[in-house]
């Protein structure tokens, strides 16, 4: 398998402020998706710290989108991306972290791995970022494509 991560707005209400964001994270050794309700300002954080991260501003960022086990399998679930300098060539790594929907508490069932990918390849993920904003439902973007 191929080291990726993806966003799919799979649902957005009637204001286009809150929408239902699917990720799906795959590496090598596994493949994980899970869904977590986002908004504008969720969006943004995650444009903002990938800006710092990326321009040289800070070398590590974690981003979060909900609260660890605060669903308790009722709504939706935590999701978090720990990205940091694996070297100095340009190597980047990924910390995912997403809880899953598969009938157990979500504090419990979870996964944590990593996604491996390049300061020019996250750039470019980082860019196509907005269209999660300015589209309708069904937009995709995926990181290492």
């Amino acid at each position: 398998m191929q080291d990726y991560i993806a966003f799919k707005k799979i649902w957005q209400d009637e204001t286009e402020d809150l929408f239902e964001l699917q990720m799906i994270a795959s590496s090598r050794l596994i493949c994980a998706c899970s869904s977590a309700y986002a908004g504008q300002a969720t969006i943004d954080e995650l444009m903002s710290g990938l800006d710092r991260f990326i321009n040289g501003k800070t070398n590590e960022f974690l981003w979060e989108s909900g609260s660890r086990g605060g669903a308790a399998g009722l709504g939706p679930l935590f999701q978090s991306l720990r990205f940091f300098h694996k070297n100095k060539l340009g190597h980047i790594l990924i910390e995912v972290y997403m809880e899953l929907s598969d009938g157990g508490n979500p504090s419990e069932h979870n996964c944590c791995f990593y996604v491996e990918t390049e300061l020019g390849l996250l750039e470019a993920f980082y860019k196509k970022l907005h269209l999660l904003k300015e589209s309708d439902i069904d937009i995709k973007i995926i990181l290492n494509e």
